[in-house]
């Protein structure tokens, strides 16, 4: 059961990397489309934090509960 909350809040915290990594690039390569964010580089600086505390618990998931089996399959 331990390993269904496991598996669930890394792909959780997966998908909102996703989803940051996602915006970033629109910000990046199409900054024109994002008229409603006047400070973009805060925004920018906003989206590294948040793909940044994300890899901080997909790592800290795959360092303390993958099982060996997993090690080879991390994602990352």
């Amino acid at each position: 059961m331990k390993d269904k909350y496991i598996t669930g809040i890394l792909n959780k915290y997966i998908g909102i990397k996703d989803i940051a990594i996602a915006d970033l690039a629109v910000y990046l390569d199409k900054p024109v489309g994002v008229g409603e964010h006047g400070d973009l580089g805060l925004e920018i600086e906003r989206k590294i934090k948040e793909i940044n505390s994300c890899d901080d618990v997909i790592d800290t998931i795959n360092r303390y509960f993958a099982t060996k089996q997993d090690d080879d399959t991390d994602i990352k």
